[in-house]
């Protein structure tokens, strides 16, 4: 067996002929490739933890200064990060940073906004209501 096993599916609404949407792979790594995605997955989640730890540091910093512009934001984190890789992450894709940033920005975005839940006496819930005015 390949890299990829595909399954067909037959939906009856096209009359059993199956496409590229229509089919699902689904992985089969082998051990080598197991290992490069086990030790991407680590790196991504060191850089994770090294991205909070700068981030509520510089949080912390721009509290205590009452700086605004010292605000943490995806782009100084990531900056910072860069500037302090090591040999050995050079050797790995540079797209595993990012996209840690990235999440840990998001995540960092919504743990300040507060979720607000409808009251079940508001009427009409999840409906856009179209006011009419009288014209007298």
């Amino acid at each position: 067996m390949g890299l990829y096993s595909k399954k067909q599916t037959d939906n009856p609404l096209k009359g059993g002929e199956s496409n590229d949407k229509d089919s699902k792979a689904r992985p089969h790594p082998n051990r080598t490739m197991k290992k490069l995605l086990d030790d991407l997955c680590d790196y991504r989640r060191y850089r994770w933890n090294q991205g909070l730890a700068l981030w509520s540091d510089m949080y912390d910093v721009s509290l205590i200064l009452e700086d605004k512009e010292l605000l943490p934001n995806e782009r100084k984190v990531r900056n910072e990060l860069v500037a302090d890789k090591s040999d050995w992450q050079y050797q790995l894709s540079a797209r595993y940073l990012q996209l840690a940033v990235s999440d840990l920005g998001k995540t960092w975005k919504n743990s300040f906004n507060k979720h607000q839940f409808k009251s079940k006496k508001a009427p009409r819930q999840g409906q856009n209501r179209q006011w009419k005015v009288a014209i007298r």
